[in-house]
């Protein structure tokens, strides 16, 4: 079902794909390539072939930037893989619904569009930017720039702690007293680790919004000078943090010239 939300799927890479990383071993001299994954692996659960970039990428920001290039016929531009119709035609809706296209046979893009396309962000991020003015801007543009990057908050550790607990063995019949209490201490450290998380992340929590949460952290991790510690301490991705305060900067700038032009 198409909900037109990106999302960021971690998954295993095609077997041409795979083919053509191996064959730089022995490019330049004698060498090896050892895959960490099994034949049946790479037989069964990789595709032949990586699905074409058009039909990964949002295609909106596509369709805004051919028309401010002046393609106005998106439909029809020869791309090497065609886009899909119906992903065309709500990329068309979604622009035309934020006023950056026109409601015409052409869809020509609008002067809204033509300012939406001087941002390196989505459409729809890019006139929260342009909406955002006076004291809320800074908060605006914080906010714009998580959720173009992704959630600065560690929370892989709760898959990776129900992970754990799954592999230990809940009957211990088979297991000596001993034992029996090393795999009972074990779970008990787990669930203290997850609680003791949980309460860290309370910290940055809103009952209104989670972007709260978030416009928090992001203050903080700034107000700490960018570190790495900071964010070791409390459960927080150091690089995503970092790459949001970098396109924090660079929105920032972007629209001081936009405005004064």
């Amino acid at each position: 079902k198409r909900t037109g939300i990106p999302e960021f799927k971690v998954d295993w890479c095609s077997q041409a794909s795979a083919d053509q990383r191996s064959g730089r071993a022995g490019r330049v001299g004698p060498g090896h390539a050892y895959r960490i994954y099994s034949s049946a692996v790479f037989t069964n659960h990789f595709n032949k072939f990586s699905v074409p970039e058009i039909a990964e990428t949002p295609l909106e920001v596509v369709i805004l930037l051919m028309k401010n290039m002046g393609i106005e016929n998106v439909e029809t531009f020869p791309f090497p893989t065609p886009a899909d119709r119906d992903a065309l035609s709500a990329a068309h809706r979604t622009l035309e619904n934020i006023g950056a296209i026109n409601q015409d046979e052409n869809h020509s893009i609008t002067p809204l569009g033509q300012s939406l396309a001087y941002f390196p962000v989505a459409p729809r991020f890019a006139k929260m930017l342009l909406l955002g003015q006076g004291e809320c801007l800074p908060y605006v543009i914080a906010i714009v720039a998580a959720l173009s990057t992704g959630d600065p908050f560690i929370r892989n550790i709760f898959v990776e702690y129900q992970d754990q607990l799954e592999q230990m063995p809940r009957k211990f019949s088979r297991f000596k007293e001993k034992e029996e209490e090393e795999i009972k201490a074990k779970r008990e450290a787990l669930r203290l680790r997850r609680y003791a998380i949980q309460k860290i992340h309370q910290q940055w929590g809103s009952r209104t919004s989670d972007l709260i949460g978030w416009l928090k952290a992001i203050g903080a991790f700034s107000y700490s000078g960018c570190s790495e510690q900071f964010c070791s301490s409390n459960q927080l991705h150091f690089k995503t943090l970092k790459e949001i305060n970098s396109l924090r900067e660079q929105l920032a700038y972007l629209i001081h010239m936009h405005n004064n032009n």
